[in-house]
């Protein structure tokens, strides 16, 4: 995902008409060359759909854009809650500061690919057109040689960041003065971190200069953490929760899987497919629904 100012158009209109369609809030958007970062909440728990739609139209645009086939993404998108809010905010810092931190620029409002970081400190939202090209191509197949003006099929959306909750009431100049100074004292720390370890930034110049397709020379590949977090405690309390609700999830859809339809499943959950019947945890499902 090379930021050029096609695909930052392209990857900011795909966003911005998803995020419309499934109400989401956004408070932070970073899209680097080979990943992306979002600080998001999704009310109605409609967070899955919102990234198979997102991530299936980047894939299907950018493989157009670049000319190449396959997959583009190497595994499932990877979703982390922020119990506190210290951890939102350290969230917002850390998505608005990412470029800086994998030395591709030494301030994050160099990044040349589409980020927030002018509308967190108080700019207005953008606005991006999505083509839809299903019913393009369609009006192509049926136009009999006739032309067809591709920006007919194009609508225009607004990619609305929304202040952090815990700064929502604050005055709007009240709320840049801080976040500024937060992203400045971030941003210092990562660079002196940069100096001492004698390691240098990409720069924009070079970073536009590189292919598709190419690779950086180290990989990282870093596990997935449970929650967005730095305290040991909060970790801890929600790994703990997490596998309580596991085990009633597993209580639940077993229940449901033999019959009893009117099973409550925890918050945000899928119920799982009705015609799988449980052919483990015999012992548990007669104990809980009886013998067969």
């Amino acid at each position: 995902m090379l930021p050029t100012r096609d695909l930052k158009e392209v990857i900011g209109g795909i966003i911005a008409r998803f995020q419309e369609k499934h109400q989401i809030q956004l408070f932070a958007v970073n899209v680097l060359s080979n990943h992306y970062h979002l600080l998001v909440r999704a009310p109605y728990g409609n967070l899955s759909e919102f990234e198979q739609d997102i991530n299936r139209e980047i894939a299907k645009r950018v493989n157009r854009y670049a000319g190449r086939r396959g997959a583009l993404w190497a595994r499932r998108f990877s979703s982390q809650p922020a119990p506190r809010e210290v951890d939102v905010l350290d969230g917002l810092l850390y998505v608005l500061t990412n470029p800086v931190h994998h030395l591709l620029v030494n301030h994050p409002r160099l990044w040349p690919g589409l980020n927030s970081y002018w509308q967190t400190l108080g700019a207005k939202d953008r606005q991006y057109r999505f083509t839809h090209y299903t019913a393009l191509n369609l009006a192509r197949a049926r136009s009999k040689g006739k032309k067809v003006k591709i920006k007919d099929f194009q609508t225009v959306h607004t990619l609305k960041i929304s202040p952090l909750p815990m700064y929502a009431s604050l005055p709007k100049k009240e709320r840049v003065e801080k976040l500024k100074a937060l992203l400045e004292e971030r941003t210092k720390q990562l660079v002196d971190d940069a100096q001492l370890n004698e390691k240098r930034f990409l720069g924009k110049k070079n970073i536009l200069r590189q292919r598709f397709g190419s690779r950086p020379k180290n990989v990282k590949r870093s596990p997935r953490p449970t929650c967005f977090s730095k305290c040991p405690d909060t970790v801890r309390t929600y790994r703990k929760e997490e596998k309580q609700k596991k085990e009633v999830y597993t209580l639940a859809s077993v229940r449901y899987r033999s019959g009893a339809w009117d099973t409550e499943f925890p918050e945000y959950t899928y119920r799982p497919p009705a015609h799988r019947h449980p052919q483990y945890y015999e012992l548990l499902r007669e104990k809980i629904c009886g013998p067969p």
